[in-house]
């Protein structure tokens, strides 16, 4: 039992000593949570966690003020949802991935003129495409 324990010990400790394992993540981070570079130089999607996903009152108005001014009416209308629901193929529920409506704001390309979404606008934008991208 005892030689068990002193190998289990020095492996955590070459371990920890070489930088695997947990030993790069801030104290608290849930190993679920924990980003899978924890220098943070990798650029992934907003995660979201299911419970607190964003809703169609938070983007709506994200939506209005940053696409409504050119996209008001005809088959791409971001006035309201009914008006944003006609937009067929802006958006694939569940997947924000695929979602043009997402990969174009997040890469920058819409709006235009410099008025990009902010991280959290994305963020609630990706949040709400993922749970559905319901009129919630």
């Amino acid at each position: 039992m005892n030689r068990r324990f002193s190998t289990f010990s020095a492996v955590a400790l070459l371990l920890a000593a070489s930088g695997c394992g947990f030993a790069n993540y801030p104290a608290g981070t849930d190993v679920a949570d924990a980003p899978s570079d924890p220098t943070g130089t990798t650029t992934n999607p907003p995660s979201q966690n299911p419970t607190t996903a964003a809703t169609y009152s938070q983007v709506g108005p994200i939506l209005r003020n940053k696409c409504a001014g050119c996209h008001a009416s005809g088959s791409m209308n971001f006035t309201s949802y009914s008006g944003f629901a006609r937009n067929t193929g802006i958006v694939t529920p569940g997947n924000p991935e695929q979602s043009r409506l997402y990969t174009i704001t997040q890469s920058g390309t819409m709006p235009p003129s410099g008025s990009d979404l902010t991280d959290s606008q994305l963020s609630l934008l990706y949040s709400w495409i993922e749970a559905g991208a319901l009129n919630n």
